[in-house]
C-alpha cells in the first residue's frame, strides 16, 4: 500500500494493540518507516503473558466460555476496568460501541495475533522510536526502568482520549523530525487518575462537613 501511494517512507503512530502491528511493519520492512510512535504499547510478558496463554488454553478446550465472557456485561466490565480504570462516562458507551461492531471471534483473533516478541527486538534506532507509556495504564505498566526515547504521562490506557494534548506535544514534532526520541522533553500532563488512586479533600471541605456534626453535639449538651 505504501508503494501504491508513492511514498517512500512514513511516519507511524500506533495505539495499544496497534503497536503491535506496527513492531510487525518496522520487522519486515524497516527501509520503509522513517519514525515511529509507540503509544500504550502492549507486551504481554511474565505473568500476563502466561495468563493469556492459560485463558487461551481454556477458550480451546471451551469456546463457549470465551464467547460468554466476551459479551453483554462481561465486556463492558472488562472495558471498564482495562481501559478506563473502573470510571465510566460517554467515551465508555463510545468504545463499547466500537468494540461491539467486532464479531467475538475477531475479539479472540485480535489477542491471540499479538506477537511474543519484545521491544528490544525491534530493528530501528532509538532516535527513530518514541514510546509513550501511561502511569496508570493496567493494560500494560509502565517499565520500571525508563529508557531515553521513554514518555510517561499521568494517564490510564485511555490516554489518546483524556491526555491528547500531552501526546501531541511529544509525538508531532518526534514524528515531524524536529527531535528525536532521545531527547527527553517535560510538559505538563492532564491528570486521569484511576479511581483507586483517592484524591485527597481539600481541608475546607472536611471543616464544612464537620461544622454540623460539632454544632449538633453543642445543642444536645
Amino acid at each position: 500500500m505504501i508503494d501504491q501511494l508513492g511514498y517512500e517512507q512514513v511516519a507511524v503512530l500506533a495505539y495499544s494493540t496497534g503497536t503491535r502491528a506496527a513492531e510487525t511493519l518496522v520487522l519486515r520492512y524497516p527501509h520503509l518507516v522513517e519514525r515511529v510512535v509507540f503509544l500504550c504499547p502492549v507486551y504481554p510478558e511474565g505473568g500476563r503473558a502466561v495468563y493469556m496463554q492459560v485463558v487461551d488454553c481454556l477458550d480451546q478446550l471451551a469456546p463457549r466460555w470465551g464467547d460468554w465472557m466476551l459479551r453483554a456485561w462481561r465486556l463492558r466490565a472488562m472495558v471498564q476496568i482495562l481501559g478506563f480504570n473502573g470510571r465510566g462516562g460517554a467515551y465508555l458507551h463510545d468504545w463499547l460501541r466500537e468494540i461491539s461492531t467486532q464479531s467475538v471471534a475477531e475479539l479472540k483473533n485480535t489477542l491471540r495475533d499479538i506477537p511474543p516478541y519484545k521491544r528490544h527486538e525491534v530493528g530501528l534506532p532509538d532516535q527513530r522510536t518514541l514510546f509513550i507509556w501511561s502511569r496508570y495504564d493496567l493494560v500494560q505498566p509502565r517499565p520500571r526502568r525508563l529508557l531515553p526515547q521513554d514518555r510517561l504521562l499521568d494517564a490510564a490506557h485511555n490516554a489518546p482520549l483524556f491526555a491528547a494534548r500531552s501526546i501531541a506535544r511529544e509525538a508531532i514534532p518526534f514524528l515531524l523530525g524536529a527531535t528525536d526520541g532521545c531527547e527527553q522533553q517535560t510538559y505538563p500532563t492532564l491528570r486521569t487518575r484511576p479511581f483507586f488512586f483517592a484524591r485527597p479533600r481539600p481541608v475546607r471541605f472536611l471543616v464544612r462537613r464537620l461544622a454540623p456534626i460539632r454544632m449538633r453535639r453543642g445543642r444536645s449538651v
